[in-house]
């Protein structure tokens, strides 16, 4: 009997030690030399990513590396982009007031909109019936035709985002400048059901996948030689009792994002410092740090199916510090190893053919052998043969 106690006990401590971990570098990488990049989400088959760029919305394989079309265009930056929950809609709005819906299964525009006021944040109702855009008042249309159902203002303030609940019953809003605050509504009623005080601004928010946590960005006001301008609180959704801080962040949190299946939150800053965080909720601290030298990660997320991570790093396209979207392998160290995000030189055979990436660049060719915790790779298509020492964390498998 005694046996079996411990073993009961020990299963669960031994999976507890499976930490979520992110590959070395990026799978898969675009550089916009002269572009703006501010927001991209996941699509539903995981592997396809959507980002929005200085004037259009692309489709690109992160698998392959291939951008599969661009959707169409906007007439200035693409500031936000959201997908809705049947995977269907794809809503994107551009600076200077303009919001589309774009059908991905025709591959084509569905709906394009010029509201007459200043718009910040986008949202589409789980059944795929209205799309919500917002900035100091909340405009509902219908998505098919775009006409409007209603409206409402929160009070003073800007609506800098917002998301459904899972059920569609609730839309949450995160509130800034004037009526800073976390403020929940009926979507039927259209009755302010609860707001969450925070005395600071909220940047951004994100619900968890079960709809029991809500987590928000928070901006601290400004003050001369301050260490630290932003943190993430979590609240307990049903009761909007608040739970805790996860820790104070250089930088203003700029992008959330809860892994679909862990107990885990990614995080993205605008600061000087670190790149972006994993926090382990079960612990209630940082779990991974990733630093990177472009100053503003401006979005994050994960795929559905939890294995892959995409961060935005926003500029104007300056030489030098051009955007960037990256997209990382997520998975425990075992995970990783059989995707080549990890430094185990047992991971890739001799002969077998990879992808590797050298200087921000992605070529193929065969591994040759091991030595000072590099492989030796035979590169394709070079006269005469040319073989290039590469680090583990640096391949990726060619399927």
């Amino acid at each position: 009997m005694r046996k079996m106690i411990w073993l009961c006990i020990l299963i669960p401590l031994a999976a507890s030690l499976q930490a979520l971990e992110i590959g070395n570098n990026p799978r898969f990488s675009i550089r916009y030399e002269t572009a703006f990049v501010n927001r991209a989400v996941f699509l539903r088959d995981s592997q396809t990513i959507a980002v929005g760029t200085t004037k259009d919305v692309q489709l690109w394989d992160t698998r392959s590396g291939q951008k599969i079309k661009t959707l169409g265009s906007h007439a200035n930056k693409v500031m936000n982009i959201v997908l809705s929950k049947t995977g269907r809609y794809l809503a994107t709005y551009a600076y200077g007031a303009e919001v589309k819906v774009w059908d991905l299964k025709a591959g084509s525009e569905r709906t394009a909109l010029k509201p007459a006021d200043y718009t910040h944040s986008i949202a589409i109702s789980p059944d795929d019936q209205f799309l919500v855009h917002a900035g100091e008042t909340v405009h509902v249309r219908n998505l098919g035709n775009g006409t409007e159902a209603f409206q409402f203002k929160p009070g003073t303030g800007l609506v800098t985002d917002m998301q459904f609940d899972n059920t569609g019953r609730y839309l949450v809003l995160g509130l800034s400048n004037g009526n800073k605050g976390i403020e929940i509504y009926d979507f039927t009623t259209r009755k302010l059901v609860r707001r969450i005080e925070t005395g600071m601004d909220v940047t951004c928010l994100v619900l968890s996948p079960d709809n029991q946590l809500l987590a928000a960005g928070l901006m601290y006001p400004e003050q001369r030689g301050q260490q630290f301008s932003g943190s993430i609180t979590m609240v307990s959704f049903p009761t909007g009792q608040k739970l805790y801080e996860l820790g104070k962040t250089k930088g203003h949190v700029t992008g959330l994002a809860f892994h679909p299946q862990e107990n885990i939150l990614a995080s993205t800053q605008y600061s000087s410092s670190p790149s972006f965080y994993l926090w382990d909720l079960k612990q209630k601290k940082a779990s991974y740090e990733k630093k990177d030298v472009r100053r503003n990660t401006e979005a994050v997320g994960f795929s559905p199916d939890g294995k892959s991570l995409f961060v935005v790093n926003t500029s104007f396209g300056n030489l030098g510090n051009p955007s960037k979207l990256d997209v990382y392998d997520t998975g425990t160290k075992a995970d990783l190893s059989q995707t080549g995000g990890s430094n185990d030189l047992s991971t890739f055979k001799k002969g077998q053919r990879v992808r590797a990436l050298i200087n921000t660049q992605w070529y193929t060719g065969v591994v040759d052998k091991t030595g000072n915790g590099h492989y030796l790779l035979k590169m394709d298509n070079r006269q005469p043969e040319y073989w290039k020492w590469v680090r583990p964390g640096d391949l990726r498998p060619i399927k």
